[in-house]
């Protein structure tokens, strides 16, 4: 969930970098993109293109959902973002340099966000054993969290 506005400063550095990638890539970086991008900056965590919408049409109502999406999926086309789909919830998008996993709990539907060494260890491991170059930055794994998994009688399926 979107946080307001100005509840996290906006890193005015990090919103010229985004929007030079943009005029990198050919596009402009109009004030309608900066005034997306600087609302993005400023979430603590993944926001929804309709949060964003939201939080941005507070200070310019004259922006529309259908502009969020366009200048998000820009973003992601330069690799700046994240589209991140779990299960029947709205899409949410995270910048690229805020890396980390997602554990997704099948029974209760908690989400977790972890930063483990172990996910570089097995993008090590799948480099080795199948020369397959693994982008581990940003992934979700099912299974149980702890108190569902205490609850239940059958363990969680392992890989074969």
């Amino acid at each position: 969930m979107a946080s307001g506005w100005y509840h996290a400063p906006v890193r005015t550095a990090a919103a010229d970098d985004l929007l030079a990638r943009l005029r990198d890539g050919g596009l402009r970086a109009t004030t309608q993109r900066r005034v997306i991008v600087e609302a993005l900056l400023a979430q603590p965590d993944h926001v929804t293109a309709e949060d964003l919408t939201d939080l941005v049409k507070g200070r310019y109502p004259e922006i529309h959902l259908a502009t969020v999406y366009r200048t998000l999926e820009v973003l992601e086309s330069l690799g700046a973002l994240y589209r991140m789909s779990v299960g029947h919830a709205p899409t949410q998008w995270h910048l690229t340099e805020r890396a980390h996993q997602h554990l997704i709990c099948d029974t209760c539907g908690q989400i977790q966000e972890v930063s483990d060494p172990a996910f570089a260890r097995l993008a090590t491991s799948l480099a080795r054993s199948h020369g397959f170059q693994a982008d581990l930055r940003h992934i979700a794994v099912n299974g149980r969290c702890a108190r569902c998994a205490a609850n239940h009688t059958h363990p969680a399926a392992t890989p074969g």
